[in-house]
C-alpha cells in the first residue's frame, strides 16, 4: 500500500478503531461539510493524509477517519472567560 504524508514506520499499533477505518474522499468531505475539490486540495497541501489502495499509480485512495476527525476541534469562540479562582 502506498502512503503519502503518513508516517509508515511507527510501532505502536492504533489504539481506537477510528485509526482503521478508511474513508472516500467524498466521505470525508461529508463528515468535514466541505467540497471533495476542497478535500483533494487539502491532500495535495498536506494537510490531510492520504493513502493509496493497492500499488497502482491510478488506484483509489482513501483517508485514515480518525485523520479526519482530528481536523475537528471544539472551538474556542464563543466561550466565556473562565472566572480567576
Amino acid at each position: 500500500m502506498y502512503t503519502h504524508g503518513m508516517d509508515t514506520t511507527a510501532t505502536d499499533p492504533p489504539t481506537d478503531d477510528d485509526a482503521l477505518i478508511l474513508l472516500t474522499v467524498a466521505q470525508a468531505g461529508e463528515i468535514l461539510n466541505l467540497h471533495e475539490r476542497t478535500v483533494r486540495q487539502w491532500m495535495a497541501d498536506g494537510r490531510l493524509s492520504w493513502v493509496r489502495i493497492g500499488d497502482a499509480k491510478g488506484g483509489p485512495v482513501r483517508i485514515r477517519k480518525r485523520d479526519v476527525l482530528a481536523l475537528i476541534r471544539p472551538s474556542s469562540h464563543g466561550q466565556q472567560p473562565q472566572p480567576a479562582a
